[in-house]
């Protein structure tokens, strides 16, 4: 039997992705209107897939392609991170973190990309996929829809 809880850790990961995966001026509106630091593209998925992907995992919650793409997200989150602490080192300043940059750097729209084939890979599971700009999107919830 599966666990309530496991469905609901998994339907939050796909929140995140739903984050990552949407356009770049959706994520720009979606930061402004929910006052959210913008950091927060770069820093709220890798905390799921480092302690509860892994989990799910083990509890049999995925599936080998949506753990092959959800580790390419990852992958690619960690290496902009990297490069981004570079530039600020460099410029005391994160353009790919400015409107703009979200936008339109080609590292954005790779995990743009990235994220998406994760939905489709949880899509392929039965898993629903919600809608950024829906009133529902991350809100306080007891299980999974």
């Amino acid at each position: 039997m599966v666990d309530q809880e496991d469905l609901l850790l998994r339907y939050r990961v796909v929140e995140e992705l739903v984050l990552l995966a949407a356009s770049g001026d959706e994520q720009v509106e979606f930061l402004a209107r929910e006052g959210w630091d913008r950091m927060e593209l770069l820093k709220g998925y890798p905390n799921w897939s480092q302690d509860i992907i892994p989990v799910l995992d083990e509890r049999g919650m995925m599936s080998p392609e949506v753990m092959e793409a959800t580790g390419a997200v990852s992958v690619a989150l960690a290496t902009l991170d990297t490069e981004l602490a570079d530039e600020y080192r460099r410029t005391k300043a994160i353009e790919a973190l400015t409107d703009g940059g979200i936008v339109g750097d080609a590292r954005w729209q790779q995990i743009r990309g990235l994220a998406q084939a994760a939905l489709s890979a949880f899509r392929d599971l039965g898993v629903t996929i919600p809608d950024l700009l829906d009133a529902s999107y991350n809100t306080r919830r007891r299980s999974a829809p």
